[in-house]
């Protein structure tokens, strides 16, 4: 039933017959980068370094920036001294999302040491980068280690140079470590958002935060305050106010690439009558079928390709994949244990694809679409091409399909035991068998592994399997 789940998932998710995307997936998993091509199911590594963190995709989607743990950093958590800090001194990489390699744009200064448990030395702790509108630099705030305040630097891709472009900005309220607040670039200038606490003998305490605006050029423009925000209530309580109606609100994320042949993923909130909130992911179908992701997911842990019709997301038991009615886990991106977990995430913790926009939707109901009940088709309404397969006789998968098929140990089709890659031989061994929506299942061998491969879906016309001469 799980994998009939799935296999609706993907069947609502895609167009059918759409061509497969040649951009790589990058996959950020254990610190380091990965590189999984869709034309043929290879999952290449493109960082070795192991303390990388999530990658921020540039406006053209042809690079990805990220923040890494300097070198002094790692050895310092290796060394078992406690700094009283939540960032540690990093670096800013850069890495051509096609080619690669990483290239390190902002270091650490050669006397830079992190092993002081009252301060930060001469080291530089840096905020994730941020790129500008056009792409042409990246901004990021730092603390020097001896300072109390930050700055603001962009580094500038023509010149290779970096400049200070804002000095003074409050770290804002700390109350656990140092953690610095990230800065967001757009058209018409730079955002950052600032947490602040106060304690005032008539008033509870509480926090807030502060966001302020400033031109490109770093020059503040705006300044607003969110909150206070009460921690401690008050004795006399304020009345409770009215209950809310029952509402909703929605966004969905789509393909920039492709935003009227996309498919979607849908975020929705749900306020009931008591005032409860619950959200939850879908993804959408064109059709307007949805169907329910879950709750636990955030948007770095999913992926669309640049045509919108491949759908990635990173799940406990690695990266799942789908196209038309393939899904597949990406071998490879399986949980496994992390040899620093304080520093380094067990499992992969950030996706960069095709860019996503979002935009709000009011239409969407609320209901996922229920799932069609399984039927067993009739064996006659098989659909099997003249001269494909006869028993003994040797094929292969074709090479130019975009994903690995599904093995499964035994009918019925629920329980998968293995991929088979694109370009496999195998030789075939029984079947057809047409209890699957009236789609053939040849029993095949296949590099030392036994079982039934399905020979197509509703979303291609032309067989994934081929025989050879």
């Amino acid at each position: 039933m799980h994998f009939m789940v799935l296999l609706l998932l993907s069947t609502l998710f895609a167009p059918a017959a759409q061509p497969a995307t040649a951009t790589p997936l990058l996959i950020l998993m254990q610190g380091d980068y990965w590189a999984w091509q869709p034309e043929t199911g290879t999952l290449e590594q493109r960082t070795t370094w192991g303390y990388h963190e999530r990658p921020v995709l540039s406006p053209d989607g042809t690079r990805i920036a990220f923040r890494s743990l300097a070198a002094i950093s790692v050895a310092q958590a290796k060394s078992g001294n406690t700094v009283f800090t939540s960032d540690r001194p990093s670096n800013i990489w850069v890495m051509d999302r096609a080619t690669g390699p990483a290239v390190e744009i902002a270091g650490q200064p050669a006397d830079a040491t992190f092993d002081n448990p009252n301060g930060f030395d001469a080291a530089i702790i840096r905020s994730h980068p941020a790129w500008s509108a056009d792409g042409a630099a990246l901004i990021w705030t730092e603390l020097e280690a001896s300072g109390s305040t930050m700055r603001a630097v962009r580094y500038d891709f023509a010149t290779a140079s970096t400049d200070v472009i804002m000095t003074g900005l409050s770290i804002g309220f700390q109350d656990a470590g140092l953690s610095l607040p990230n800065v967001d670039v757009g058209a018409d200038g730079i955002r950052q958002q600032i947490p602040f606490t106060y304690i005032d003998d008539a008033l509870p305490t509480g926090g807030g935060s502060i966001l302020r605006q400033y031109d490109l050029n770093g020059n503040l423009i705006d300044e607003t305050v969110a909150g206070p925000i009460s921690l401690n209530r008050p004795a006399a309580a304020p009345a409770a106010p009215p209950r809310p109606r029952t509402q909703h609100s929605a966004f969905e994320l789509y393909s920039l690439g492709n935003p009227a042949g996309s498919g979607t993923i849908t975020y929705t909130t749900v306020i009931d009558e008591q005032g409860r909130g619950r959200t939850t992911w879908y993804v959408r179908a064109p059709s307007g079928q949805t169907y329910e992701l879950g709750d636990n997911l955030t948007r770095r842990e999913m992926a669309l390709s640049p045509d919108g019709h491949l759908l990635a997301v990173i799940r406990d038991d690695g990266v799942h994949v789908w196209q038309g009615e393939q899904e597949t886990i990406i071998p490879g991106t399986e949980l496994i244990s992390a040899p620093h977990p304080h520093l380094t995430p067990d499992r992969v913790s950030g996706l960069a694809w095709g860019r996503m926009g979002s935009r709000d939707r009011t239409d969407i109901p609320l209901t996922p679409t229920p799932p069609t009940p399984e039927v067993t088709p009739d064996a006659s309404a098989c659909v099997i091409p003249p001269d494909l397969f006869e028993i003994g006789m040797v094929g292969q998968v074709r090479p130019d399909v975009a994903l690995p098929l599904n093995l499964f140990g035994s009918l019925p089709l629920n329980n998968r035991a293995g991929l088979v890659q694109p370009g496999t031989t195998f030789t075939v061994i029984g079947g057809p068998d047409c209890s699957w929506e009236g789609y053939p299942a040849w029993q095949i061998e296949a590099d030392g592994q036994t079982g039934w491969i399905v020979q197509q879906d509703s979303s291609t016309s032309r067989p994934w399997v081929e025989p050879l001469p």
